[in-house]
């Protein structure tokens, strides 16, 4: 499974010599430098923001196991092959997970995950820890509903170091804790203390304390303004209706509809008089078959309840409790990052993978008790074929057409995501840096007026310093005044504030004098290949002021030196 997916997207990679998104450049960037000059604490590539005095590697762990790719030629290839691994790792994750608690149509299940949603795959192939994040969440998962306590604990320890969303696994371990108390009237705390032990150790021993403290109560408990939110593409919510008619159609449909049987039988299990219904499937996740459906296990009649198909009497075996949880374990996960990929759209990372896994847990588990049923069996015999199409070729035709639809789906998806390859201007951004690293004295700060243009500058040029990138609330913490004049500037509005007056509203000072006293930078960058940034005004500001020289021109955009 490893090798068919890693060859399938390095066909994908390999399409174009670039690298898709912006961050993706800094990773392997910082990979690299640690591996020449050790674990670095200060981050002076952005000199006015926040972590400048306060750096954690948030994604840490990511950094050193990104190190070996460094050694693959040129950096943009140890990226490209590292984000192929992860991915692959994590397919491969998901597939071992599937095996392990015993779901037979696995290869179906990868194929939908793979051909599942355009946005999910295409950030997984970002060089970025995205797809390692989910590694830890599925492990995590695994770990819970096998109650393998110092799995959990590792799991988690280690997911702190790895990626900022570590807070995830303590949410699952709350789920889980929740679904037992639900079903078994279980305290089932243990998962709650090893998830949050693992969190809490792996903060106090870490290589960046106590700065990574002082990170989490600087960027955490000061609330994001919507206004810095909405310049991040994937904080922004993702629409229903995006989801449903186009990106993730294949998906969505079945995770609806088994959701709304799943909640259904439910409420009808719940309101039954005798309180014994279940929604779970009868067939355990042990290596012994599962008893005949309809039957007890002494071999009995019985009558099997709604939907799921498990006998009154059977509902005080362990094994069939376990497979409940499990499934609405799955379900109010799936449904958690659903609602958090409507929300912001960076968590259909996890959405995907999660609902998957709840169709197809819930998808076998029905299929096997009522597909294979008496009942289901007579009917399908009273079916007649036709002599030129017996019922085997049925049986053949429709497995076909399942897995041509969803080859079809990645294939559709995968091409896609090889276009945001070709369509990224790096070469300009290439060239603009490589000029500032040759022509400029080390340590010059670049007043880069787009802070999304600052992962390719540093990749290329990290010996001079930057004014704002990664994300526009490290100058905002730093000073919201600071801020405005950085974002007015792009404007060629001299203005701290967030509305302003027309023309400048700070006294009488210039352009050059925010930029040079206030941001002590040498050089100003202006990008002018993005369609949604007019810098019309500043440049129109910097060309008419002779305090301005420019000393450099491409197609993507200019450079000034400030005299």
């Amino acid at each position: 499974m490893f090798i068919i997916v890693f060859v399938l997207f390095y066909i994908v990679q390999f399409l174009s010599e670039n690298l898709a998104g912006n961050d993706t450049y800094l990773y392997i960037k910082l990979a690299d430098i640690i591996k020449n000059e050790g674990l670095i604490r200060e981050f002076p590539w952005l000199s006015a923001a926040v972590i400048n005095e306060n750096f954690m590697g948030l994604h840490f762990l990511y950094y050193i196991l990104l190190i070996p790719f460094t050694f693959l030629g040129s950096l943009v290839i140890g990226a490209k092959i590292a984000s192929i691994f992860f991915l692959s790792l994590m397919i491969a994750v998901f597939y071992a997970v599937l095996k392990n608690l015993k779901l037979k149509f696995r290869y179906v299940w990868i194929l939908l995950l793979l051909a599942s949603s355009t946005y999910f795959l295409t950030r997984m192939n970002f060089a970025r820890p995205l797809s390692f994040s989910v590694i830890f969440t599925l492990l995590i998962f695994f770990s819970l509903v096998k109650k393998n306590n110092l799995l959990l604990f590792a799991a988690s320890f280690l997911f702190v170091w790895a990626h900022g969303s570590f807070p995830l696994s303590i949410l699952l371990a709350f789920i889980f804790f929740f679904v037992n108390y639900i079903f078994k009237k279980e305290l089932y705390y243990k998962s709650v203390l090893f998830s949050l032990g693992g969190v809490i150790l792996a903060n106090l021993i870490n290589p960046f304390f106590p700065n990574n403290l002082n990170y989490f109560s600087i960027y955490y408990l000061n609330p994001t303004p919507y206004f810095l939110t909405s310049q991040i593409a994937e904080w922004q919510p993702i629409g229903l209706d995006d989801l449903l008619l186009s990106d993730a159609t294949i998906l969505i449909i079945p995770f609806i509809i088994l959701s709304l049987i799943y909640v259904f039988s439910l409420v009808i299990g719940f309101i039954n008089k005798e309180k014994k219904l279940s929604v779970m499937p009868r067939r355990s996740l042990s290596s012994e078959p599962a008893c005949p459906v309809g039957r007890d296990s002494d071999g009995k009649s019985g009558k099997a309840i709604f939907l799921a198909g498990v006998p009154r009497r059977r509902l005080q075996r362990g094994e069939d409790k376990e497979i409940l949880i499990i499934i609405s374990f799955l379900f109010l996960t799936s449904i958690t990052f659903f609602i958090g990929t409507l929300l912001q759209g960076r968590f259909i990372d996890y959405w995907v993978p999660f609902s998957v896994m709840f169709i197809a847990f819930y998808f076998e588990f029905i299929y096997f008790d009522f597909a294979k049923s008496d009942k289901i069996k007579r009917a399908l015999e009273k079916i007649k074929f036709p002599k030129f199409f017996p019922k085997e070729d049925a049986k053949m035709a429709l497995i076909c057409f399942v897995f041509i639809i969803l080859a079809i789906s990645i294939y559709n998806k995968a091409s896609f995501v090889s276009q945001g390859y070709s369509h990224d201007s790096s070469k300009n951004i290439e060239e603009t840096a490589l000029w500032l690293k040759e022509n400029t004295p080390k340590k010059s700060v670049v007043f880069n007026v787009n802070w999304g243009d600052f992962s390719k500058l540093f990749f290329y040029d990290s010996d001079n310093y930057y004014i704002l990138g990664l994300d526009p609330k490290f100058l905002y913490l730093s000073s919201p005044e600071k801020y405005w004049l950085y974002d007015n500037i792009g404007k060629g509005i001299v203005c701290d504030k967030e509305i302003c007056d027309e023309g400048n509203n700070n006294g009488k000072r210039s352009i050059k004098d925010i930029i040079k006293t206030d941001f002590h930078a040498d050089f100003v960058y202006v990008p002018t290949d993005y369609e949604d940034f007019d810098y019309t005004n500043l440049i129109n500001i910097m060309d008419n002021d002779p305090s301005f020289e420019k000393v450099f021109k491409n197609e993507g955009g200019d450079v000034w030196r400030i005299k």
